[in-house]
């Protein structure tokens, strides 16, 4: 069972004398890469160099983070422009099927 000591970080805890790294992420970056969290093993029983490391990674996964965001935002925009195209498409489509309403005579 893990160990939650009060003097690690939030996202260091121990489980059978071994430190690990854990990062809760955000709806809208767990919706992206389907995952809820991020776990990574430290690979130390020691306390100082667990946080050396996870200060490391704390890092590395804000960049992550990041990046996730950005291109997330890219891509939904891109959604939405292929998305309003298509609505352009089908109107044009169902306009042109339509026959005239006044006849000249």
């Amino acid at each position: 069972m893990a160990k939650k000591n009060k003097s690690l970080p939030r996202y260091i805890f121990s489980i059978k004398s071994l430190y690990y790294f854990r990062y809760i992420l955000t709806p809208d970056i767990a919706e992206v890469v389907k995952k809820r969290e991020l776990r990574y093993a430290l690979q130390t029983g020691y306390i100082r160099k667990a946080k050396i490391k996870a200060n490391r990674l704390i890092a590395s996964v804000s960049e992550f983070v990041q990046n996730v965001r950005q291109k997330s935002h890219i891509i939904r925009n891109i959604v939405i422009e292929n998305s309003v195209a298509k609505c352009d498409q089908v109107k044009v489509r169902e306009l042109s099927q339509l026959s005239p309403i006044c006849t000249s005579s």
